[in-house]
């Protein structure tokens, strides 16, 4: 190239890279947030991804990102004692300019964004002390609270834990990618741990997937282990095929069925305890002639609607897997994902029906996103049923901790830390 050319060239690219930095530096002050600098091409890339926040209760700070970029920060106030502000992974189900407390004698809640149907939300205060003084909600400064209002949209990730909190970019190969190659790797790979595991993935039973032409809102995955309910709501489908009359199969253990149990007990000459327990379990399973159900199950949600679940496996499934969020950006082509991970404890009640190896009671479980990622066993068909309808602002959470009671009408996977 002639150096006249070669000159005009680099000035080129220098006016481009100075028009974008201006941008976003008009942008920034048009918001009142942080100025963002433009370093690299990877930076740029990040301009139309997701935005994540992130609240400290142990530093009383909130974050805003945008991939890993940060674009603001500001002070808050959390829950007082008695009135902790929960945990975990919530996204924004409402937001309102103009609020006032339902439970609260009308208090006023301004540039209220909810997270939770049963009280919980971010909204200026004119109190927002340096501790914990609000009834759980997050209490924003006035500016700062309308600035985030402004920035965020219904269906953005809102993470709270008592560490700061960073999203850092990761690849593995259990991360979802979209279209026909995805499912294409994904049999192969499920072809290979079905033969390691001794055929676990046989016979699972997984609809057709179906090509969208569009995805009105992003995908929301979440990666558990097998509630209780689903447990018990298996142990009352055999309980009945075997005759003993456990009655409806809701998955709740009631009187009909522990003394459903309890025949049965009797008529395998075992002591009548009524009492639901791994050992009963195994038992009525191999009674059934029937295979426990694998560990684990994945939940797919869009628009706040279940679209459907299937069982997963677990490799070592009595280590914990701890709490890891996972957020994608990118095209029809490709998704960049960047991950979470969050200390937190897990419900006794899980630690029991798995018999999780956890040091001591309540302790706070910790653990690398890629480890869990590797653990995670789901069939091809699966994967591909997700490949087909995954995009851009999906979401993948992982944790032990089960459906939580936050999950339900019109929300996301609110994943709760104990």
């Amino acid at each position: 190239m002639p150096a006249a050319a070669l000159l005009l060239s680099s000035a080129l690219v220098t006016a481009a890279l100075a028009t974008s930095a201006l941008a976003a530096k008009q942008a920034a002050g048009k918001s009142g947030l942080k100025e963002l600098t433009v370093r690299s091409g990877e930076d740029e890339s990040q301009a139309n991804a997701p935005v994540l926040v992130t609240v400290s209760i142990d530093n009383q700070q909130l974050r805003v990102y945008r991939g890993t970029d940060k674009l603001a920060a500001s002070r808050v106030s959390s829950g007082k004692p008695g009135y902790d502000t929960p945990m975990g992974v919530f996204s924004i189900l409402e937001k309102k300019r103009r609020h006032r407390s339902n439970i609260y004698s009308g208090a006023p809640m301004p540039y209220m964004q909810r997270l939770t149907w049963s009280g919980i939300a971010l909204h200026q205060s004119n109190s927002v002390p340096s501790w914990p003084a609000s009834h759980g909600c997050v209490r924003l400064p006035g500016k700062f609270a309308k600035q985030l209002f402004n920035l965020t949209e219904r269906g953005a990730h809102v993470l709270i834990a008592r560490e700061m909190l960073q999203p850092a970019p990761i690849r593995h190969k259990a991360l979802f990618q979209p279209g026909a190659a995805e499912a294409k790797m994904a049999s192969l790979r499920d072809t290979i741990d079905g033969i390691a595991n001794g055929g676990l993935l046989e016979g699972l039973p997984v609809e057709k997937p179906e090509q969208t032409a569009e995805i009105p809102k992003p995908l929301r995955i979440y990666a558990t282990r097998i509630t209780r309910r689903e447990i018990t709501r298996e142990l009352q489908r055999l309980l009945n095929r075997l005759g003993h009359e456990a009655g409806e199969v809701d998955g709740l253990y009631g009187k009909g069925t522990a003394e459903a149990v309890i025949r049965f007990q009797k008529a395998q000459g075992l002591a009548p305890t009524g009492m639901l327990s791994e050992e009963l379990v195994d038992t009525v399973y191999s009674t059934a002639g029937e295979e426990r159900p694998l560990p684990g199950m994945i939940y797919v949600r869009r628009g706040h609607l279940p679209v459907f679940s299937a069982p997963i496996g677990l490799r070592n499934p009595k280590e914990p897997l701890g709490t890891h969020f996972f957020l994608a950006s990118g095209d029809k082509e490709q998704l960049n994902w960047l991950s979470v991970s969050m200390a937190g404890r897990i419900p006794p009640s899980v630690v029991r029906d798995h018999k999780l190896e956890v040091e001591g009671s309540g302790q706070l479980v910790r653990s690398n996103p890629r480890t869990a990622l590797d653990r995670l066993i789901i069939d091809a068909k699966t994967r591909e049923r997700i490949a087909l309808m995954i995009g851009h602002g999906a979401s993948f959470s992982v944790s032990d901790n089960g459906l939580g009671t936050e999950t339900g009408w019109g929300t996301d996977f609110i994943v709760q830390l104990r």
